[in-house]
């Protein structure tokens, strides 16, 4: 052509993405736009394509900012205008100075961090400009492939998902010749295709579903060792189409005659023993998911993920066929997501937290079989030399974390275990047992765990289970401990609701529940330091590289130990080896003995042993406080006789080193505090019977937590202190946590009545039976938590958390019958946005007999949204009619008298809004009302309406509002009907009246 300034035209749309009217333009939407029209600009002068190509190469010549907006621009008029696109594509050749490298980075950058909001028309310029980039043999254009193949979401049948899944299948079949020369492609694709080919089995999708059988056979049996890389992953994936008539004729050649598919594959063990490298996992979970994960495992607290798990669930896991999507959620989390020791040791939710949620999402027995064998999966062949701690600890942890509260959860987890050593595979069943006795010792080992005490010896697990399970570890570990251990008496479990039901080896859960509620400190697990020590090698299938480095399973070095003295190293050591309850309570004696009978003590000495006492104590606060015990014996005990050698009753000077060497023990064992605070209410307890007597000794006793408060950070008030204790105890044992909390408000109460945080504390994660407890005690007056002067300010912070909180709040608040004119100054609220608050004081408002300083707040809420105020009205006038009567005239009386004296007429009262108020009423309530008979009521109305009839012209009422009053005398009016016939006959003339008028 001779002009080709036509093709630079650009269409009206011209951007990328889709946006709402609320979303800002993208920055590089806007960019790239820009460089288009420039180009636009530049070639408008009716350029012939040969000069079109000269301007376009001497502006790339310029430099390299000239490159890239040339480049971008024309990749823009790609990926908006089809109808050119081959034009620009030309253009884009001709002018490249960098093999196209920047293009497809650039292409990359949109596919990875863009995709989900890219417009239908971009997403199939992305994928017609990658076809020919690909017939180019563009270099690094393998890249843009993968990442079109990983936003293939699992799980997703919605069409255009479905259609991105058939234009790559057809651009890789097109272009074979070239993918054989990318193994890393190649085994991504097939590993891809295979998994799937799992969602594509409706009949809608026979043909895709074809198609995906016939590739991904093809590259197996031609490409099979480059396919041998994935490793056994590509076992777990065959197993799952192998229904197929394909698949079955490859399984048998992979049992049968693995040198049919290639002379140097030695059969099926050779695949099971290697590591599925990340790079294949993390293909089958889309950047916009792993994005998600990533931010709730390492910014969310434990506890507050629950909005997070929705809103990923809303996304993802809505529909039956998002099942399978499960299991590539599970690899991911256990196989990708390795956290670092940092975030192991924070509060934020742990990789074990959101695999028991994923699992509680499970609907069939099938997708809950699958989902733990992917979970289970890199246990059966385990082997410490070439596999990392990483990938098997969360299952482990899940088990460990349920064994007390929950046991079927750890029960199905641990029958699983031990049935799929047996039923795995013909001839595998030894391997298998092997690999799952590997793993243990491994976790065991570098110390994920300090013991299977709690599992083996766990009277909530069955004893033949328990029985299997030594059964398939024993060839490995050689027997394991059988005593019944105080280490296993844990309650620091999550909490999930008691709704878990068998069937088989699945496990069936209506409602999410582990991660939802309750929090759990990974800390608890002994200090473990856990090291993510395995890395993917250069290519698929190499040589796997290990970094381990194992921790000192004794908490403290060899060079600490060297600063003690000889007794303090004996008895410390001593506390480290034993395992004996008397043993090692006289080696905690003896330390405290040493630390208060020391004259000159280093700093650098109490240090260590508190480093190593909290080591070995882990497991003694793990097992939390049971409220079942005789509260004579918690002292006797450990972690609780710590606490008997900080008594007041000692010397000062002993008293404040006691108080120090707990306060540095702290430091490591952060459970210490709220363990010190249990210990001092079950001392008072076991000796008091008198309810007045036990405050008064536990207000005593409570002098230890002060000092202690002071000594630990004396910068830190009393309040943050309790808070930070009080929210370790609700994380770790929510019942132990309610147990403490009335004695808190009682002994505390200048600090805590009416404190919204430690309010959102309560209410954050209780249960039903937890707040009916409170309520009964509420009711009986055995503590407050509102109080009198901070219960306002507590009501409108609670104004902004979730509903199930703040209905438990205005239950809370109401059994402690708080102020109401106080509670009323939170008026007025938006029915809309504060519906739980109107609610709540709803209900508070019907036990109580109105008064005029109640109506006041009521009757001032804005006539728009009047159905809260119409509510209570009309239930005191039915229920109460006579106490209602007296305020009511008694705020149209200060309405009036307030109109009359406040400057422009504002007051707090309006009498068109009562009068407006009473009308509504009229229109809810039967003729018989005793509250509209009532005689006081009548007179006071009736000499409103004659005062307003009376008034000026400049002042007169409109005469809407004169018809809303009159109506509200009909009701007196109708009493007169019935004895006096010709009254209605003269009311409907004045009526007649009033129309005349209104016409």
């Amino acid at each position: 052509p001779g002009n080709v300034f036509e093709s630079w035209v650009m269409s009206d749309e011209t951007f990328l993405f889709e946006y709402t009217k609320l979303d800002a333009k993208d920055e590089i939407d806007e960019k790239w736009k820009q460089y288009h029209s420039s180009l636009s600009q530049m070639l408008a002068g009716g350029a012939s394509e040969r000069e079109a190509h000269d301007i376009l190469n001497a502006t790339v010549c310029r430099g390299m900012q000239e490159h890239e907006q040339v480049s971008l621009g024309l990749l823009h008029g790609i990926l908006v205008n089809p109808a050119r696109a081959q034009r620009f594509y030309s253009d884009l050749t001709f002018t490249t100075r960098d093999g196209l490298g920047l293009v497809v980075g650039q292409l990359e950058m949109l596919v990875v961090e863009k995709y989900r909001r890219m417009k239908d028309l971009t997403r199939k310029q992305v994928v017609w400009v990658t076809n020919e980039l690909v017939k180019g043999r563009t270099l690094g254009i393998e890249r843009v492939c993968n990442a079109l193949l990983r936003q293939i979401e699992g799980g997703n049948i919605a069409p255009e998902n479905i259609w991105l899944a058939e234009s790559m299948l057809r651009l890789l079949k097109e272009h074979r010749s070239w993918l054989d020369g990318v193994p890393f492609l190649l085994c991504t694709a097939v590993y891809s295709y295979l998994r799937l080919i799992q969602d594509h089995s409706t009949p809608a999708l026979t043909n895709l579903r074809n198609a995906e059988v016939e590739f991904t056979i093809s590259v197996l049996r031609e490409k099979f060792m480059e396919c041998v890389g994935i490793g056994r992953d590509l076992v777990r994936l065959l197993q799952s189409v192998a229904r197929i008539p394909e698949f079955m004729a490859l399984w048998k050649d992979i049992i049968q005659n693995p040198q049919n598919l290639s002379p140097h594959f030695s059969g099926i063990l050779e695949l099971l023993n290697m590591r599925t490298s990340r790079r294949f996992i993390v293909n089958r979970v889309t950047p916009d998911m792993e994005t998600k994960l990533n931010f709730i495992m390492s910014k969310v607290k434990f506890g507050q993920q629950k909005k997070y798990q929705d809103w990923f669930q809303s996304d993802y896991l809505q529909t039956p066929e998002s099942q399978s999507l499960i299991v590539d959620l599970i690899r991911f989390v256990c196989c990708v997501i390795h956290p670092s020791n940092e975030v192991l040791s924070s509060n934020v939710v742990q990789r074990w937290a959101i695999v028991g949620w994923l699992l509680t999402k499970c609907q069939s027995n099938v997708s809950a079989c699958s989902a733990k064998l992917a979970l289970f999966y890199d246990w059966l062949f385990y082997s410490s030399d070439v596999e990392g701690i990483m990938n098997i600890e969360p299952a482990i942890l899940v088990m460990l974390h349920s064994v007390n509260t929950h046991p079927a959860i750890t029960a199905t987890l641990l029958d699983f275990l031990v049935r799929v050593v047996s039923s795995y595979g013909q001839g595998l069943d030894e391997h298998v047992a092997q690999g799952i006795g590997n793993a243990v010792k491994d976790i065991l080992d570098k110390r994920v765990i300090s013991s299977l005490d709690m599992l083996v010896n766990s009277p909530r697990l069955d004893r033949h289970l328990i029985a299997s399970f030594r059964h398939v570890i024993q060839p490995v570990l050689g027997g394991v401990d059988d005593r019944e251990s105080q280490e296993s008496n844990q309650d620091n479990i999550i909490v999930i609701e008691d709704n878990t039901s068998m069937t088989g080896s699945a496990i069936v859960l209506e409602e999410p529940a582990i991660g939802d509620d309750g929090q759990e400190d990974i800390r608890s697990l002994g200090n473990t330091e856990l090291e993510e020590r395995v890395e993917d090698s250069a290519d698929a299938g190499g040589e796997q590289v290990s970094d381990d480095s194992e921790p000192d399973s004794r908490g403290v070095s060899e060079a600490d130990m060297q600063v003690l003295s000889e007794a303090q190293q004996h008895w410390l050591g001593v506390l480290m080896e034993s395992r004996d309850s008397d043993m090692r309570k006289k080696a905690v004696d003896r330390l405290f003995e040493e630390v208060s009978s020391a004259v000159d003590i280093s700093e650098e000495s109490v240090d260590v042993m508190a480093k190593g006492m909290a080591h070995c104590l882990s497991d003694d606060f793990n097992a939390g406080c049971s409220l079942d015990q005789n509260m004579s014996d918690v002292g006797k005990i450990l972690p609780h006789s710590l606490f008997g050698y900080a008594n007041p009753d000692r010397p000062a000077t002993i008293y404040r080193k006691m108080l120090g060497f707990l306060c540095k023990l702290h430091e490591y064992e952060s459970r210490l505090g709220y363990h010190l605070l249990f210990y001092l209410k079950a001392k008072v307890v076991s000796g008091k019977a008198d309810q007045l007597a036990l405050n008064h000794s536990l207000s005593a006793d409570l002098t230890v937590y002060h000092d202690f408060v002071k000594m630990s950070d004396p910068s830190q008030d009393l309040e943050g202190c309790v808070l930070g204790d009080l929210e370790a105890c609700q994380s770790d044992d929510s019942n132990l946590f309610y147990f403490l909390l009335p004695e808190i408000y009682k002994q505390f109460p200048d600090t805590f009545l009416g404190s919204s945080k430690l309010l959102y504390l309560t209410v954050s994660s209780i249960d039903s039976i937890q707040l009916h407890d409170l309520i009964c005690q509420l009711s009986l007056g055995s503590f407050k938590m509102f109080g009198e002067q901070r219960v306002l300010e507590a009501i409108e912070v609670s104004l902004e958390w979730e509903t199930f909180e703040q209905f438990s709040v205005w239950q809370l608040l109401s059994a402690e019958t708080p102020p109401l004119q106080e509670v009323l100054k939170v008026l007025p609220l938006d029915s809309s946005a504060h519906p739980e608050a109107l609610s709540g004081l709803l209900f508070l408002l019907r036990s109580c007999q109105p008064s005029s300083e109640l109506l006041v707040p009521l009757l001032g809420m804005p006539l728009s949204d009047s159905l809260f105020t119409v509510t209570i009205l009309h239930y005191w006038a039915v229920h109460r009619p006579k106490d209602l009567v007296t305020p009511v005239i008694d705020c149209l009386g200060t309405a009036i008298t307030q109109e009359h004296e406040t400057v422009e007429g504002r007051s707090e009262l309006s009498s068109d809004a009562i009068i407006q108020y009473i009308n509504e009423l009229r229109r809810l309530l039967p003729p018989s009302s005793q509250f509209f008979s009532d005689a006081d009521l009548c007179d006071t109305l009736a000499s409103f309406s004659d005062a307003t009839a009376s008034s000026s012209p400049a002042q007169s009422t409109p005469k809407w509002m004169k018809k809303e009053r009159k109506r509200s005398l009909s009701l007196s009016d109708t009493e007169q009907d019935v004895f006096q016939p010709a009254a209605k006959t003269q009311r409907s003339a004045r009526r007649l009246e009033d129309s005349d008028d209104d016409s």
